[in-house]
């Protein structure tokens, strides 16, 4: 029952691969911006407003994910104990 639950989806493996995809991007552009910005503050430079905007808007995105998957995770909990 578990098992059947978990791999249970009304979406095709496309579309899987495609969200996949789409996380994996913004993984990445994620470290990459973060890492320039370490780099910057390394060399003492200032952030332009366009890269605070940048980094308050990915503080949101990962706010929001976070978000999203501790109530996954919390409906998984009583699954679980089936």
């Amino acid at each position: 029952m578990i098992e059947r639950m978990v791999h249970e989806r009304d979406y095709s493996d496309e579309t899987a691969k495609v969200i996949d995809d789409e996380v994996e991007a913004v993984l990445e552009n994620t470290y990459a911006t973060l890492s320039d910005l370490r780099a910057k503050r390394e060399r003492d430079e200032t952030m332009t407003e366009q890269e605070r905007k940048e980094l308050s808007d990915m503080r949101d995105e990962v706010e929001r994910i976070h978000g999203n998957a501790q109530r996954l995770a919390e409906l998984i909990v009583p699954v679980e104990s089936i």
